[in-house]
């Protein structure tokens, strides 16, 4: 800020300089599973002071210059699969520049029985404030042998019942809401018996619901019950 002279007439001058850090896109993927965080170290070349890494516009890890290593937090990462899913961007950012990273989010990648029973509490944390729904970006990463009666509980008639009485049925408001990609896995001899209660792997289905790619063999369901939901 300042003033000139011409022909015996002062002017102001006002200089404003913007200062912008260049994204650099990294020929690198990871896959992170939020419920199986790991370190992720990143072979590019990384230059600068770091500062932070983010995703979805959230502060949710560091990144150590030193051993080049990401560190994710998992109370910071998202929970909701709107926020979740593939082709996602991570960022590290530097005082220098912002360097950015494809990444493929999923809540859990389901690889055994035992994973595919742990879904429905994982699918309930996503959604802490409300006992009507369920959430969560899962994906099979191998085919199941499951060979039994179908126990775990997502968005099943008792819970719903419990929160929502007779609004249960309401999948515009209610149910699982969340994405289940079986990326073309299959699972085997899974029961499904619950008496009069509609049992189903997913329960009630909410309108935003997603549940693809995924094939089931050697399946039983008893009367009053349905294999995939409601």
């Amino acid at each position: 800020m300042g003033t000139y002279t011409v022909d015996g007439k002062q002017y102001a001058v006002n200089v404003s300089v913007e200062v912008y850090r260049p994204t650099i896109a990294l020929e690198e993927r990871f896959v992170v599973e939020v419920e199986n965080l790991s370190d992720y170290t990143v072979n590019s070349t990384v230059l600068g002071i770091p500062q932070d890494v983010v995703y979805n516009n959230q502060s949710v890890g560091t990144f150590d210059s030193q051993s080049k290593k990401i560190t994710l937090s998992r109370e910071k990462m998202p929970t909701q699969s709107s926020a979740l899913g593939e082709n996602q961007t991570l960022t590290v950012e530097t005082d220098l520049a912002s360097y950015a990273l494809t990444v493929d989010v999923y809540t859990k990648i389901i690889r055994n029985k035992a994973d595919f029973e742990g879904m429905a509490a994982l699918a309930k944390r996503a959604c802490p404030s409300d006992a009507a729904s369920w959430d969560g970006y899962f994906v099979l990463g191998e085919d199941i042998e499951y060979n039994g009666l179908f126990q775990s509980k997502i968005a099943d008639l008792d819970s719903l019942w419990a929160a929502v009485e007779g609004n249960w049925y309401n999948g515009g408001l209610y149910g699982f809401k969340g994405v289940f990609d079986g990326k073309g896995h299959i699972i085997e001899g899974i029961s499904i018996d619950n008496g009069s209660q509609m049992a189903s792997v997913f329960g009630v289905l909410h309108i935003d619901g997603i549940i693809k790619n995924v094939s089931f063999t050697k399946a039983s369901v008893a009367a009053n019950s349905s294999l995939v939901c409601h």
